[in-house]
């Protein structure tokens, strides 16, 4: 799951993503308001729209394939990517001005036995 805010809309953003067959597979993403009520939902046609618009809105059920993702890393938006029990603070990782670039492959044969 990554966490960051839009500096656009001020909302917090949260995707989640899942592995299959060496993609991200983003599967959820939410935009909330902090102070506001819970997001309405809305479908998976939808979202490529919600990135550009704004608005709180949720998003469940999606599919969509990524073979890698670069989040930016400024002042405001604070990324952060939780596995499992562990939190990844990029900001604090890579510093300002740096980059964090998830990318997905298939695993090697050792990865899979242990």
């Amino acid at each position: 799951m990554l966490t960051w805010k839009s500096l656009l809309f001020g909302l917090r953003v949260t995707e989640v993503f899942h592995t299959q067959g060496g993609t991200l597979l983003l599967t959820e993403v939410t935009f909330a308001d902090p102070q506001g009520p819970s997001p309405p939902a809305v479908s998976s046609t939808d979202v490529d729209d919600l990135y550009q618009r704004g608005g709180s809105v949720s998003a469940r059920r999606l599919t969509k394939p990524f073979k890698q993702v670069v989040y930016p890393v400024g002042e405001i938006g604070d990324p952060q990517l939780k596995i499992r029990d562990r939190v990844v603070a990029f900001k604090q990782e890579v510093g300002f001005g740096g980059a964090v670039v998830l990318t997905a492959g298939s695993p090697w044969w050792f990865e899979i036995l242990s």
